[in-house]
């Protein structure tokens, strides 16, 4: 069990004190949780959308080329990245916010360069398809980086990282004195 203000009595050898357990999840952490649900959305449209108008394109009978089969993998992991961080982040693990933010600063790079109608990957077109569907891609491409923007403020604002900084101190002390880690609340 987690001491909570407790500190070391005489008898025992000085240690260093035993932090406070952090106050209640702040508003932008749980906000920053809600964005990144959205972003998984975006994502998850944009993905059922091209998976349609590929399907479309040939004889009229369903089709789903190997190039949308192994995107379909891709996003799969995409999506379970997201949630992943967005979870992990939620319980104030700091390196899942790091990596959220290196995330986020990666798909706002490709979302803005799907923008042009290429992606971030060398030599892949995004849009070879009718005009309505690279209109609506690009509009979710834009709003995807406008979320993974909001994500990457809202996880670096004072409130965000005082909040992640008590939780790791509070980790760090528990593991280093063989503690239960306490549940973030």
């Amino acid at each position: 069990m987690y001491p909570q203000g407790q500190f070391p009595t005489p008898s025992t050898p000085p240690q260093e004190p035993v932090p406070p357990l952090p106050s209640a999840r702040p508003d932008v952490v749980r906000i920053v949780s809600y964005v990144q649900y959205a972003a998984a959305g975006v994502v998850l449209v944009q993905t059922i959308l091209g998976i349609i108008v590929s399907s479309l394109h040939g004889d009229g009978t369903p089709y789903l080329s190997p190039d949308t089969t192994g995107l379909l993998v891709l996003v799969v992991l995409q999506l379970g990245a997201i949630i992943t961080v967005a979870v992990q982040s939620h319980n104030g693990l700091n390196a899942w916010r790091i990596a959220g933010t290196v995330c986020a600063g990666l798909s706002t790079i490709n979302s803005i360069s799907s923008l042009s109608g290429y992606s971030a990957t060398p030599f892949l077109r995004v849009y070879g398809a009718p005009d309505g569907y690279a209109i609506a891609q690009m509009i979710l491409s834009g709003l995807l980086a406008a979320i993974a923007i909001a994500a990457i403020v809202l996880w670096w604002t004072r409130p965000a990282i005082e909040w992640f900084a008590a939780w790791a101190r509070v980790r760090r002390y528990a593991t280093q004195h063989g503690l239960t880690i306490p549940k973030v609340h």
